[in-house]
């Protein structure tokens, strides 16, 4: 059995949403692939995390599927936030505005966000 990596899942994540108008059929992958996510969650780099939390706010939150990664996307960003670089931060920002996604977590990731971006800013 294959097994995919963590790199090939963030890959096919990002490429599902940006191929969503041309190809919808893809999006048929998403379960699977939500469920890849929740089970690896652990090994992705933040860059990867940042990548899957822009995909699914550019597949909107309105698919059930999508929902469900939310919080654990939500609960890694909370663990991971000392090591997150510029981009990373400002992916997951406009992921969270976009999703509308409102939690007392998220709220928590937001200003741990906030403050990270604050401490590097000169990186930005």
């Amino acid at each position: 059995r294959y097994e995919m990596t963590e790199q090939a899942i963030t890959n096919v994540v990002v490429s599902v949403a940006k191929l969503r108008k041309k190809y919808p059929g893809m999006q048929k992958l998403l379960p699977c692939l939500m469920e890849l996510v929740v089970e690896k969650v652990d090994l992705f780099t933040e860059q990867a995390i940042s990548n899957i939390f822009w995909a699914v706010a550019t597949l909107r939150r309105d698919v059930a599927h999508l929902r469900d990664v939310l919080p654990v996307l939500v609960e890694i960003g909370l663990e991971r936030i000392q090591t997150m670089r510029p981009q990373a931060i400002g992916n997951i920002v406009w992921a969270i505005s976009v999703l509308k996604y409102e939690t007392v977590e998220t709220g928590e990731l937001l200003q741990a966000l906030q403050m990270r971006a604050s401490s590097t800013l000169r990186e930005f």
